[in-house]
């Protein structure tokens, strides 16, 4: 009876931190697409280049972060994700032989 009653609280306790888990990583998805992707993407003249540069290095000596923030370095991220994502489907057609 004793270890029923552990088994059934482990798996009670694994539900709720499972979903205290996937509540988080929705409020960090919204704060990602939400608020730091639109301030990377935004643009404004150039004005906030340096800004967002400044901002991105002081970021970046606390925790890992992505330090291609200015239009150009955008420019060159995006390119390559787009030509690693054409690959990658390139790559799955020919193994499947299509």
């Amino acid at each position: 009876m004793l270890n029923l009653c552990l088994t059934l609280k482990k798996e009670i306790s694994g539900v709720i931190v499972e979903k205290s888990v996937r509540k988080k990583r929705i409020r960090d998805r919204k704060l990602y697409y939400g608020k730091l992707m639109p301030f990377i993407l935004c643009k404004v003249f150039g004005l906030l280049g340096l800004f967002r540069v400044i901002l991105a290095r002081t970021i970046s000596l606390f925790r890992p972060m992505m330090l291609e923030v200015s239009e150009c370095d955008m420019r060159v991220t995006v390119n390559k994700s787009c030509a690693l994502a054409a690959q990658t489907f390139m790559i799955a057609m020919a193994n499947r032989r299509l």
